[in-house]
């Protein structure tokens, strides 16, 4: 079968929480599809990564296509007619609210998507209608989906939510070594930002003073995120009381920010916005203990493996990282308990049960 691949992404969604899991979901399908004729689709001087398997196509689409004032030109006109030259008999693609000719046969993976949210699910209505399958990792877009008149049940799928760990197991020496790199030597807080979010920075920055105030700890903080978002931070920098303490980081590489999360001592997020909270289930994954805020979403996916703070106070924000600190049972308990949320299944499981949905052939 001749199936296209959706892994072209604007820039500001390129290292958004659920694109960096779907294009997981699909390196994990393309290595078990790889028998059929598999086209992927990148932004223009984008390459595949290396870790595909040879023979896989890449089709580069141009900055104009993904320009503000050619993407709907690309949806509407330029991605029809390359499919129809490809003679492609299978579209896949994270969300599709663009796609809406019919004789694409298109199957649309929602992960970050809310259906939930009135404007939300108009603004996709029209597309997810057209698309011949709907997988989603979300039970409440399943059950939107099945009550939403004009959707069949036979093609809604629920996919149920699996995640990789960060990709490396670091021993004790190679963890000090990440320290040494990026904390000066000292154990540390991590925030990974993620640019589909909003944070509350400050309360992280208050609640990382009251810890210092309090603890007398040599405990760093490391925060990363998209060039945007770091100079917000920096600003808040200037005259931070604790500034020397705290390390800024602009896009960190893939493996970078893998061993950044493996070494942590504990992972902070102060989401205020629902998303799919990427960044956290790797952590949990790789057996990191987490302080967050408690967002539908993540409260979904991470359980009770994680321990919540109050949005509106700081001071518990802190308290949780105080706690964690001072209570090492706490925190070894924790680190078991994010091992074992996720059954010890892995990525694998999903992309094998996504090519059963989409009634694929295995060698």
């Amino acid at each position: 079968m001749r199936i296209v691949i959706d892994l072209n992404f604007q820039k500001n969604k390129a290292g958004s929480g659920s694109t960096l899991f779907f294009i997981d979901l699909m390196k994990d399908f393309i290595y078990l599809a790889q028998h059929h004729s598999l086209i992927c689709l990148v932004a223009e001087h984008e390459h595949l990564p290396a870790s595909l398997p040879a023979g896989i196509t890449a089709y580069p689409v141009t900055k104009f296509a993904n320009s503000f004032a050619g993407k709907a030109w690309w949806y509407r006109f330029g991605l029809p007619a390359m499919l129809k030259k490809a003679r492609a008999e299978r579209y896949i693609t994270l969300d599709n609210k663009q796609v809406t000719d019919p004789a694409v046969n298109t199957c649309s993976v929602l992960i970050g998507t809310d259906l939930s949210d009135k404007p939300v699910a108009n603004a996709f209505r029209k597309a997810l209608r057209s698309s011949a399958e709907i997988v989603t990792i979300s039970d409440a877009n399943y059950a939107c989906l099945l009550q939403a008149p004009g959707f069949s049940p036979q093609k809604i799928k629920r996919l149920p939510l699996r995640i990789k760990e960060p990709g490396i197991s670091l021993t004790w020496d190679e963890k000090e070594q990440v320290k040494t790199q990026y904390a000066a030597g000292r154990e540390y807080f991590l925030f990974v930002a993620d640019p589909a979010a909003t944070y509350d920075t400050l309360a992280l920055l208050k609640a990382f003073s009251a810890f210092k105030k309090w603890q007398h700890s040599n405990m760093q903080l490391i925060i990363t995120g998209d060039a945007t978002f770091i100079r917000g931070v920096s600003k808040l920098l200037q005259h931070y009381k604790y500034r020397e303490d705290v390390h800024v980081f602009t896009d960190p590489s893939i493996t970078a920010r893998a061993s950044m999360i493996n070494a942590a001592y504990t992972f902070v997020y102060p989401a205020r916005t629902d998303h799919f909270p990427y960044h956290i289930l790797q952590a949990v994954r790789a057996g990191t203990p987490v302080v967050c805020y408690a967002t539908p979403a993540i409260s979904t996916v991470a359980g009770t493996s994680v321990l919540y703070a109050d949005p509106a106070d700081f001071n518990d924000l802190s308290m949780n990282m105080q706690v964690l600190y001072k209570d090492e049972a706490l925190h070894s308990r924790m680190i078991d308990d994010a091992r074992t949320l996720l059954g010890g299944t892995t990525g694998n499981d999903m992309a094998e049960q996504f090519l059963e949905f989409l009634n694929l052939s295995t060698p």
